[in-house]
């Protein structure tokens, strides 16, 4: 059976799930193992735990592991280089409801959900989530492995770095650099730059726990 595997069964897995199958790219099945095997999941079901991908090198991977309360954008990152080292391949998605300029630089890893728009000479790496709804402006640059979460909204030319998290509805002002690692809070309206590893909150930003 041909398609493409979502590593993940939660929330995220259900809009990368979907993602696919609007662009007509047929969902294999989920893995995931704090879910029972043969749970249904929209389309299609939870085949087994981390073991069984090795029982399938032909079938292209997209970890569709979300950044919540239980995972981080660092343990996305550890599953994706996990499976690069095991030889496997692994994809991204764009929704067909998202935006993207001709301009625009788009890895073919990257997550680009519903409803997302990318404006022109903006880049999006290797990896990296723009969510629904979220906004990444001209000439922008998003880091690889970097996480928008919905409605994040990018004014020209800011720059999120590798690995850094911006939460739902948080602006980044134009001009402004957001370090690689580094967290901005949900709602946040980021003005000025936020150091690598920093997490900044609030409006106007203010950097409340800085790397040491």
């Amino acid at each position: 059976m041909s398609g493409t595997i979502v590593v993940g069964a939660g929330g995220h897995a259900k809009v990368v799930a979907e993602a696919l199958a609007a662009s007509g790219r047929p969902v294999r099945g989920f893995v995931d193992p704090s879910v029972p095997v043969g749970t249904t999941i929209l389309h299609g079901a939870v085949l087994g735990d981390d073991a069984w991908l090795d029982a399938v090198p032909a079938h292209e991977r997209i970890v569709a592991v979300g950044v919540g309360a239980t995972s981080s954008v660092a343990l996305r990152r550890r599953i994706i280089d996990s499976l690069l080292a095991a030889g496997a391949t692994v994809t991204g998605c764009r929704h067909p409801s998202a935006v993207v300029a001709a301009s625009a630089t788009l890895d073919p890893t990257a997550q680009v959900l519903a409803l997302a728009l990318v404006n022109p000479s903006a880049t999006v790496g290797a990896h990296a989530v723009v969510y629904s709804g979220a906004v990444v402006e001209h000439d922008c640059t998003v880091g690889p492995f970097a996480y928008l979460s919905p409605r994040t909204v990018l004014c020209g030319g800011a720059l999120v770095g590798a690995g850094a998290f911006i939460g739902a509805a948080a602006t980044v002002l134009p001009g402004v650099s957001v370090g690689d690692g580094a967290t901005v809070g949900a709602g946040a309206v980021v003005v000025d730059d936020v150091p690598a590893g920093a997490t900044a909150v609030g409006v106007p930003a203010r950097v409340v726990d800085s790397p040491r």
